[in-house]
């Protein structure tokens, strides 16, 4: 057994529920929450580590603590970074300078592999954010210095650009690694006019990346191409090409035979309104081939065209559009998102994007069928498309917009002053609730937002969540009573692929409670039925916003929540108008302040809840968020309707135990399940199914609702539950004659009465 496995496996025996979930993947309960859903991946490294990630928000090293491990027993004692102190270690800065070579910050790597960017602090010492820093290029001073008729690589890193440089070849990157919105246009004006060669990382990021730089150069740079390097490995990039015997001049060689990218052409395709020329581009399935008879006389052949060169001539004619999101194909244009659902649309798109479609039909040829199918199957894939940016930007997320420069942040408070919180913890979490839809936190890991107010309506509940949702673009209304099939294809239709706000507004249940909404909130991917496409799924990276006054909730739904409490607001009569009319005249502004909200320091927590990752990333920023967090525990336990009901069930309960002749607080007592049923149902004056309340009282067992029983573990007894007392006298037993009990106490009570 490797020493890997050996880890695996001892990791693997302190944890529940575990099960194998595929070729060195493992789900389990994790120990750092109250986990029924098995939320806890466990995967075998390909470096020898071991991989441990809760997709309900744990960190890592709390998850370890509670079963008694460090990070340290995820490595081998020869990869562990020693320090001395158990944290990460740094090994290796980055400094990026301004033209003059003045510092501007720093990019530093950890290992285990993370990367933070930091600012040196007037007077000494770092700032650890690049807030009102200017963004340039890795090693500007020496770009600037090469001569600008050699070739310019653009890495994706640092060390790849260290490494070329030290082969006597310009190189820059641009900071923060790969992903959307980080590549500024501004990094492009530098490279204006030299000949660019963009090094692609083997993996959809990588890609993905280097065409945003391409389209981004497209017009600027002299010339520009796209280098894939032969034989990377999956992720691989230039520094395991050269690893691998590459030299600098096959690299240069390499450059030489890559015919340039299709990106180099300024692209016309999101400002040109349909049935617009296209300068005269065609995609055919034919090619026109000029042949001489024996006569001598020239002729005109078809030839019909390889599906290989057909998908190669749409790509290069459309900067490689349409996309898809499963096998659901999408175009990004002048008309915003739009869905090619059949042949027809496909068809239809390319006739005003590229300007001709010629077709011909017949032995040999593709059908436009037959390349609609096979487009859908190859084209660029994504999980999700978004019109707005998160942060930090979602793998596999198209994104329409790049990330703003970030905002001061007065526009947003600007906002948030024309509602009236109950407290200054609530402004606090108003300004959460505010940022949280930008949040590119792992996938089912918000927070729902419940917002009410004393006294009923007119406080602005609802008018709250209208702002939220107005500022992301607008929100999926659903009723709670709704089917969850029906609501999970409506989160999966076309109209709502660009939303990430859900509301539930002015909820009339007494008491909320929906299992099937609860597992939904969590669960980090959303699966269903779409239209046009069948099965589906997309990240669950959605905002719940729910309205309601006097929450009562069942113990999940309350512990999913933050109770938002606002009071009554002094309105004119045109508030409401003017509340819409600055969201959309400052859109953008306040965009811009989400964004600078998330490079404002993270302070420190004493400790961490459930949502961990959310509160390190978005309550670690908010004013007074040591109050924000306890006012949020508080509230929790306010409105959960089920651990008020457990007190009232346990109370009753006590009270017959007394009335039949037993010491509660001293004798365990055996009671059968139609006798704790109907006990149950007495104490909160319900009718429930003896079934179904006997799971959920099992179930209000094992959440901690209900102290005192516990499940009957002795079969030969029957189905029922076990009294426990505060107190267990040494040597006492079960006491298992409640029913003689009760008929002898109720014969008596009975002969009392006619008495």
């Amino acid at each position: 057994m490797t020493a890997t496995a050996t880890r695996i496996d001892s990791i693997l025996s302190k944890l529940s529920g575990v099960r194998a979930a595929g070729d060195g993947k493992w789900s389990a309960q994790c120990p750092g929450h109250d986990d029924r859903t098995a939320s806890l991946s466990v995967t075998e490294g390909t470096d020898g580590r071991v991989l441990v990630f809760c997709h309900a928000g744990c960190e890592t090293p709390a998850v370890l603590s509670a079963i008694g491990l460090t990070v340290k027993d995820l490595f081998t004692d020869a990869d562990y970074p020693q320090n001395g102190n158990g944290k990460p270690k740094i090994v290796k800065i980055y400094d990026y300078q301004d033209a003059s070579g003045g510092l501007l910050f720093q990019a530093v790597r950890y290992e285990p592999k993370d990367f933070r960017q930091r600012q040196p602090k007037e007077g000494g010492g770092w700032t650890w954010n690049l807030r009102g820093v200017e963004r340039v290029l890795y090693r500007l001073p020496d770009l600037l210095a090469d001569d600008t008729a050699l070739v310019t690589f653009v890495a994706a890193g640092e060390k790849d650009v260290d490494r070329l440089r030290s082969m006597g070849l310009p190189a820059t990157c641009n900071p923060m690694g790969e992903g959307p919105g980080k590549w500024q246009s501004s990094y492009s004006d530098v490279l204006a006019g030299r000949k660019v060669a963009i090094l692609v990382d083997n993996d959809d990021t990588g890609r993905e990346h280097a065409a945003r730089v391409a389209k981004s150069l497209a017009g600027k740079a002299a010339s520009i191409k796209l280098i894939e390097l032969p034989g990377l490995p999956e992720g691989g990039d230039v520094s395991d090409w050269l690893d691998a015997g590459g030299t600098a001049d096959e690299l240069l060689a390499i450059v030489e035979a890559t015919d340039e990218a299709v990106s180099a052409i300024p692209d016309k395709k999101p400002t040109q309104q349909i049935g617009e020329d296209s300068a005269g581009e065609r995609l055919a399935n034919y090619e026109n081939v000029e042949t001489v008879d024996a006569k001598g006389k020239a002729k005109t052949t078809r030839v019909p065209v390889t599906m290989t060169k057909l998908l190669a001539d749409l790509r290069a004619s459309s900067a490689d559009w349409p996309r898809r999101i499963g096998s659901a194909l999408f175009v990004h244009d002048g008309l915003g998102i739009s869905w090619l659902t059949n042949t027809a649309a496909m068809f239809g798109w390319a006739g005003s994007a590229i300007g001709k479609v010629d077709w011909a039909e017949g032995a040999g040829y593709v059908t436009k069928a037959e390349l609609f199918a096979e487009v859908k199957r190859t084209a660029t894939s994504y999980d999700a498309v978004e019109d707005l940016p998160r942060i930090p930007p979602l793998p596999r997320t198209y994104c329409t917009m790049a990330t703003p420069a970030p905002g001061d942040g007065k526009m947003l408070e600007k906002l948030i002053d024309r509602f009236n919180p109950e407290t200054p913890a609530d402004r606090s979490l108003m300004l959460a609730a505010f940022v949280t839809p930008m949040w590119g936190g792992p996938p089912g890991g918000n927070p729902v937002f419940a917002i009410t107010a004393k006294g009923g309506r007119g406080k602005g509940k609802t008018a709250f969540a209208d702002a939220v949702a107005r500022v992301y673009g607008g929100s999926i209304d659903l009723n709670p009573k709704e089917e969850i099939q029906k609501v999970k294809e409506r989160l999966l239709s076309p109209d709502a692929a660009t939303k990430r706000i859900i509301r539930l507004d002015n909820i009339k249940s007494p008491r909320f409670s929906s299992p099937a909404f609860e597992g939904l909130i969590t669960s980090p991917v959303i699966n269903g039925r779409k239209m046009y496409v069948g099965d589906a799924s997309r990240p669950n990276s959605m905002t719940w916003l729910l309205t309601l006054n006097g929450p009562s909730m069942s113990t999940d739904m309350s512990q999913r929540c933050v109770v938002i409490a606002l009071a009554a607001p002094k309105r004119s009569g045109s508030w409401q108008d003017e509340t819409n009319e600055l969201i959309d005249d400052n859109r953008e502004a306040l965009i811009a302040d989400v964004v600078g909200f998330f490079e404002r320091p993270q302070q420190h927590f004493g400790g961490f809840t459930r949502w961990a990752t959310w509160e390190r990333d978005i309550l670690a920023r908010v004013p007074g968020h040591v109050e924000a967090q306890a006012a949020i525990a508080v509230r929790q336990s306010e409105t959960d309707a089920e651990g008020e009901e457990g007190d009232v069930v346990e109370d009753y309960f006590q009270g017959q135990l007394k009335r039949f002749g037993y010491d509660p607080d001293r004798e365990e007592v055996f009671l059968p399940s139609a006798v704790t049923c109907d006990w149950y149902n007495r104490a909160t004056n319900e009718r429930r199914n003896s079934v179904a309340l006997g799971r959920m009282i099992r179930q209000q067992i094992g959440e901690g609702q209900l102290t005192r029983l516990r499940v009957n573990d002795c079969r030969t007894w029957g189905r029922g539950f076990i009294w426990t007392p505060t107190t267990i006298e040494p040597g006492s037993i079960v006491r298992r004659d409640i029913k003689e009990a009760m008929a002898s106490t109720l014969r008596m009570e009975g002969e009392q009465h006619v008495a």
